[in-house]
């Protein structure tokens, strides 16, 4: 997956490539983010995020499907 993640304030855009996971319930209040390294197949990097930190974020899947960040219950929809 890509991950762009737009942060509020400075609105700088932060650009993840090869995301393997993303985890906004595993702790509250904070998104976790797997990014795997294409150098090393056993390394991963992860991310945590503090979610009021996020202006907005976009997902895209190798399929191509796009989901964006919204503040709703469900979180994320379908763009």
């Amino acid at each position: 997956m890509i991950v762009v993640v737009k942060l509020k304030g400075d609105g700088e855009l932060i650009k993840l490539e090869d995301v393997e996971l993303l985890d906004p319930i595993g702790l509250p209040g904070f998104l976790s983010i797997v990014q795997h390294n294409p150098e090393d197949g056993n390394r991963h990097t992860s991310f945590v995020w503090p979610s009021a930190s996020i202006d907005n974020m976009i997902i895209e899947t190798v399929e191509g499907e796009k989901f964006e960040h919204t503040d709703t219950p469900r979180w994320f929809k379908q763009l």
